[in-house]
């Protein structure tokens, strides 16, 4: 479910942010896959659901921790340097795998209108959170995330919908 203008403007390098990331660059994607495609893809999906969002999520952790690493050290510097081609190197691993698999996958088996729907969802969360100013950045464990989403532990609305309709809320 990654944003089609690829909002992850990995090292250009980096120019007019200071050598710094975004605040965007990871946690707002991040955040909305994980609340939204990820338990989706976990419950329609046909081809090991479960291997790639174990994977998903830690390709996420990857991309966190090497992000802050290169926020961490001096700009220009070596490990500078060897964090941004890590974030970059785990960001494009990422991004095929997440074409080729997961969203691959979700594509045959989700019905048109919950694709769309989860679609919809997407944009709004970005264009509410030009940052991520209030998402999580923490990492997460992939093996208790995925095992939360099939016990069923993700907050559910009262009303029983998805919550992703234009509607929401109303």
């Amino acid at each position: 479910m990654t944003c089609r203008r690829r909002r992850r403007p990995i090292a250009l390098p980096l120019v007019g942010c200071g050598g710094r990331w975004p605040t965007n660059w990871t946690c707002t994607p991040t955040s909305i896959e994980e609340k939204i495609f990820y338990p989706q893809l976990l419950k329609r999906g046909a081809d090991d659901p479960e291997g790639e969002t174990l994977d998903a999520i830690g390709d996420h952790n990857d991309i966190r921790d090497a992000v802050r690493q290169a926020n961490a050290a001096t700009v220009d510097s070596s490990k500078w340097w060897a964090a941004v081609g890590r974030a970059r190197e785990a960001n494009d691993d990422h991004m095929g795998e997440e074409e080729r698999e997961g969203l691959s996958d979700f594509r045959r088996n989700a019905p048109i209108g919950l694709r769309e729907a989860l679609g919809r969802q997407y944009s709004e969360f970005m264009a509410q959170h030009p940052t991520s100013e209030g998402l999580p950045a923490a990492d997460r464990d992939p093996q208790a995330y995925v095992e939360g989403i099939e016990a069923g532990s993700q907050p559910k609305p009262k009303d029983y919908s998805l919550g992703i309709g234009s509607l929401k809320g109303k």
